[in-house]
């Protein structure tokens, strides 16, 4: 289905699947960046606890209201803005060492660390909605298969890639960034779903998606059946005689 389907099909798998790659990139990559923020872990871990308790409250609304490729549009923007503002708030050692100075870099950077967290909370949302309205019936699980197969593999090097980062003394949320302007890209790509009827079989698909090849492929099969007919019909001439 995938590989050889149609170059439109794959484009938007392809797509799909790269959506899914950022998610869990993002996703567990800020959890496992809490020292980079600053105070104490526990207390990062607080404050995306509650960005993330809002996101889950506000991602129906926005479901039900906005279009799916708007809103991947929105989300994405708002998680790759805070990543690479991160590179404006970088936390001095001093901060670190000081459990009593108050430095204003740590309380930009938890702020848009809570940014991100309720970004992609809300991408993830209307990322899984999308998948279930997205695939034909007959292959969603398929389709199911292949995303979450492309986000754990993913996020299999986001342990080593967030180490790395810190030992080049480089906030690991930034390339993050970098990485959410090639999504935004990709994301493009994908068709609008949202009031949409949900086609049960690939073929139901082509023919609303790529009607021209739909129209094509019909007239070739009423012209077979056509053809069969007329062979019939001189068969059952020839007998009578």
């Amino acid at each position: 289905f995938f590989f050889q389907a149609e170059d439109g099909i794959r484009d938007f798998c392809l797509s799909r699947g790269l959506g899914d790659v950022y998610k869990r990139q993002v996703y567990y990559g800020l959890a496992l960046s809490l020292e980079s923020l600053g105070k104490e872990i526990h207390l990062n871990l607080l404050f995306l606890a509650l960005a993330e308790t809002i996101a889950c409250l506000m991602s129906a609304p926005i479901k039900l209201k906005y279009p799916r490729g708007q809103s991947f549009k929105v989300m994405v923007l708002l998680t790759t803005g805070g990543c690479l503002l991160l590179v404006f708030f970088r936390i001095p050692e001093e901060c670190f060492v000081s459990k009593d100075r108050l430095c204003y870099e740590q309380f930009f950077s938890i702020f848009l660390a809570m940014l991100v967290k309720f970004g992609i909370t809300v991408f993830s949302s209307i990322l899984i909605t999308y998948t279930s309205e997205i695939y034909p019936t007959s292959v969603r699980s398929l389709g199911y298969g292949f995303t979450m197969t492309a986000g754990n593999l993913a996020r299999i090097g986001v342990p080593f890639f967030i180490a790395y980062m810190q030992r080049m003394n480089i906030n690991p949320l930034i390339p993050f960034g970098v990485f959410g302007i090639v999504t935004i890209f990709f994301l493009r790509t994908l068709p609008e779903t949202q009031g949409e009827r949900i086609e049960d079989t690939i073929a139901e698909y082509q023919m609303v998606e790529m009607p021209s090849l739909s129209r094509e492929n019909n007239s070739n099969k009423m012209r077979m059946s056509l053809l069969n007919d007329y062979d019939k019909l001189m068969l059952a001439h020839a007998d009578s005689k």
